[in-house]
């Protein structure tokens, strides 16, 4: 199961993902400021202003099986990626990530911890990172939502981005089948961080 969890987050080779992950982390830590009176903006494709009416209420979205490899709806899929990113966002705002780590898949929990997790966005912590107004946008989507069969488990991939300033906050999700549900396995935000 390591081994493919290793596979799937880092190719073949851990080295290359971590050091990809690392330059990705110190260009955000060293390059990224937000306007911290406006905070972060958000929009869609076309609008940079959306109201509540464009929100996807995850309550009404009908869901696929995972046991069954079923993709998810576009709808269906903002809907897992929004309530990602705001638990994840939970974890950052009270430098806490033992509830964020609860809702991660089982294969993903054997190769970290709440404290790993807290270690590796420390960045996001101290730079104030704070995805919370994605509450009430869509997510555009850059890439899928579609499922890998090439590995042996099927992965839920998403690629998407919200249209923050000044620069666009985007997201890399996978998921994997537990039981009819799509749990998360691997995260990766990039987003401007507040000074």
């Amino acid at each position: 199961m390591k081994k493919i969890f290793n596979e799937i987050i880092f190719g073949k080779s851990s080295l290359k993902g971590g050091l990809l992950a690392l330059t990705i982390v110190g260009l955000i830590v060293l390059g990224c400021t937000c306007n911290t009176k406006e905070g972060f903006k958000f929009g869609g494709k076309k609008d940079t202003k959306t109201t509540d009416k464009n929100s996807v209420d995850p309550k009404t979205v009908k869901k696929s099986d995972a046991s069954k490899g079923e993709l998810p709806s576009d709808s269906e899929s903002r809907a897992i990626a929004k309530a990602t990113l705001l638990s994840f966002n939970n974890a950052l705002q009270t430098n806490n990530f033992k509830n964020f780590y609860g809702e991660i898949s089982n294969l993903f929990k054997k190769s970290t911890s709440p404290r790993r997790l807290r270690r590796q966005f420390k960045s996001f912590i101290d730079g104030r990172a704070d995805l919370s107004s994605i509450r009430s946008m869509n997510a555009t989507f850059t890439m899928g939502p579609r499922i890998d069969t090439t590995k042996r488990l099927p992965v839920l991939e998403m690629n998407g981005e919200y249209a923050t300033t000044p620069i666009k906050s985007t997201f890399q999700l996978k998921y994997i089948p537990e039981g009819s549900e799509w749990k998360l396995f691997s995260i990766r935000v990039f987003t401007g961080i507040r000074k």
